[in-house]
């Protein structure tokens, strides 16, 4: 068949890109309901050579993303770092 990307996991039949509806004149959202990030208040409350264990089903990298992203907007040098550990994964601040 041709086009298809998909597979509709319900009927799993064939989707193709003909199933998809383009419409107009749907506003965008805007604003993120957590324009601060989810970890903001993690950040703003370590000081250097603080750590902290973080849930394991968290992702390291998008941790350390978030603390760039914060650090940038905030103007400030930071910097944060995750290991997984034995009994879980911790974070640091190093800077």
């Amino acid at each position: 068949m041709k086009n298809v990307i998909s597979r509709n996991f319900v009927t799993n039949k064939p989707f193709t890109v003909d199933d998809i509806a383009v419409e107009s004149n749907i506003p965008f959202p805007g604003e993120r309901s957590m324009p601060d990030g989810k970890w903001t208040p993690l950040f703003e409350k370590m000081k250097v050579g603080d750590s902290c264990m973080i849930p394991p089903s968290a992702s390291g990298e998008a941790i350390r993303s978030a603390s760039v992203k914060w650090a940038k907007k905030k103007g400030i040098e930071a910097a944060f770092r995750v290991r997984k550990l034995p009994d879980g994964q911790r974070m640091w601040r190093i800077k």
